[in-house]
């Protein structure tokens, strides 16, 4: 028995087994009979391809918050634990006009969670108003996520501010400048938890969220 030494190599070799799958079932179909491997051989491929496959996110996978998986430094307090970046967090209704990418994935929680509310709440919006999520790629956005009822998107921190732009500029230079992600008007700006580290910040992420707060209608 061939032992394959973790998770990573055995996810590689699935998709390797599953493209080679493919590929000698396209080439049956177009008649490419030189190729020789059984039908049995075939079938075999096929099903081991199939038995990792990802299943894409559902619609209440999508409306629910799923279980965070938190990493912490060993001298960081409960603010400073960030969420694994292979796992997709999220919250809300994808239907709601403001959308926000949470780099930290911290969301509500903690100080810098009440601290967010406040900052919803100086215009006009609530938790239960918005799509909370982590940083995700523009490819995932458009196909799992995308609805016509978004009208913006707050992207707080370092990562989101990098995915919504596709740069990785410091903050400082990007931040308050609107781009598109997705079609989707899209404002870059410091994370609530370096509001708390640093209050002087917190004037140019008012003047970045009051920019945006217009176009909600």
């Amino acid at each position: 028995m061939i032992r394959i030494p973790n998770a990573s190599a055995q996810k590689e070799l699935c998709q390797v087994i599953q493209d080679l799958s493919l590929f000698l079932s396209d080439q049956k179909d177009l008649g490419n009979h030189d190729i020789s491997i059984s039908e049995k051989s075939l079938s075999l491929l096929d099903s081991l391809g199939k038995q990792q496959a990802k299943p894409s996110i559902t619609e209440k996978q999508r409306r629910k918050e799923t279980q965070p998986a938190m990493v912490r430094k060993k001298s960081a307090g409960p603010q400073q634990a960030i969420l694994d970046p292979s796992v997709f967090r999220c919250q809300g209704s994808t239907d709601s006009a403001v959308v926000l990418m949470d780099s930290l994935g911290t969301f509500y929680e903690g100080d810098s969670g009440e601290l967010l509310i406040k900052m919803l709440g100086a215009i006009q919006l609530a938790p239960n108003k918005v799509f909370i999520c982590t940083p995700v790629s523009a490819q995932m956005f458009a196909e799992e996520i995308f609805s016509d009822s978004m009208k913006i998107i707050f992207a707080f921190g370092e990562n989101a501010a990098w995915t919504i732009t596709g740069t990785k500029s410091p903050l400082a230079q990007i931040q308050g400048k609107p781009v598109r992600f997705c079609g989707i008007p899209a404002m870059p700006t410091y994370h609530p938890q370096q509001l708390l580290e640093d209050p002087a910040l917190k004037r140019p992420v008012w003047e970045a969220m009051k920019q945006m707060t217009g176009r909600t209608a």
